[in-house]
């Protein structure tokens, strides 16, 4: 059986400090997409629904700052 020598796996060679970078911001945006529609669709008639959309925003924040986090820490 082969082994590469710079790691055991070979997912580990693509997974460097861009691609969490890249995939913490597109999960964010994704969040934040379906925030703003949530929003809008609620309009005013329901404020609770409208209050819920900033929780997909924050969720999108949460994994923009994980994505920054795990890049700092693969460079």
């Amino acid at each position: 059986m082969l082994q590469r020598e710079s790691s055991l796996v070979p997912a580990d060679d693509y997974f460097d400090a861009r691609t969490a970078l890249f995939v913490g911001g597109f999960v964010a945006l994704v969040f934040w997409f379906a925030g703003a529609l949530t929003y809008v669709a609620a309009g005013d008639i329901l404020p609770t629904v409208r209050a819920f959309a900033f929780v997909f925003v924050g969720t999108g924040f949460v994994f923009l700052f994980a994505g920054v986090i795990v890049a700092a820490v693969r460079r």
